[in-house]
């Protein structure tokens, strides 16, 4: 989740991106603001990961702190990677029909599969959905996990590919399939943002396996 900023400390961020590096006493006379305020700004946006610092030294004088963006403060600033993700899906949807984009998503569950599902070995159902939810809150989508009549309800209030999505359905078509890989149960899907739902929500149910089947790493 982004973090709360203050226009002050925005203001730094901006200024820090247009000009790369600069120092505490430097953006005071920039922005028109005690280097004190602008110590504890810079202070509060490096314990946040926004900023970071190092010495420099100079031909003259005393060696200087200066301040730069990290690459997380790099995230607040706009970006167009769906826009570009999109275009690219366009032009293979163009050159290999709708099915070369579903092995595209088809290609990166597998790998998804490979990559996580070590972490349900050993664990029971309950185990593996709770892990599965605390992966999805990772990658951004504000995931949460409950207990539901007959099984559980994992519930993503974010979608990080909601642009991509409602233009590719095969990517929400593909997510369900890794969720039923990963937790080798029946996985069912209750709500969908790109239906105009407030979140998209699964009701997951046993399969009859205890473990995840060997199978669905495949």
């Amino acid at each position: 989740m982004q973090k709360e900023i203050t226009s002050a400390r925005r203001e730094i961020l901006e200024i820090l991106k247009k000009k790369t590096a600069m120092t505490a006493d430097g953006l005071s006379k920039l922005i028109g603001t005690s280097a004190v305020a602008i110590r504890q700004h810079l202070t509060a946006l490096e314990a946040d990961g926004l900023v970071s610092s190092h010495i420099e030294r100079r031909p003259v004088g005393r060696p200087v702190q200066v301040f730069t963006l990290s690459e997380e403060a790099d995230d607040l600033f706009p970006k167009t990677y769906h826009d570009l993700t999109n275009m690219i899906l366009e032009e293979m949807c163009e050159v290999g029909g709708e099915e070369a984009v579903r092995e595209v998503f088809e290609r990166r569950r597998r790998k998804l599969v490979a990559e996580y599902r070590p972490l349900m070995l050993g664990k029971d159902l309950e185990g593996r959905v709770a892990t599965l939810a605390r992966i999805a809150d990772e990658m951004g989508c504000m995931a949460e996990w409950e207990p539901s009549e007959g099984g559980y309800t994992l519930t993503e209030h974010n979608c990080v590919i909601a642009r991509v999505a409602r233009r590719f359905p095969q990517a929400c078509e593909q997510e369900q399939e890794l969720f039923a890989d990963l937790l080798g149960a029946h996985v069912t899907r209750r709500c969908h943002i790109c239906r105009g739902d407030g979140a998209c929500s699964y009701f997951i149910c046993s399969n009859g396996h205890s473990q995840v089947p060997p199978e669905a790493a495949d």
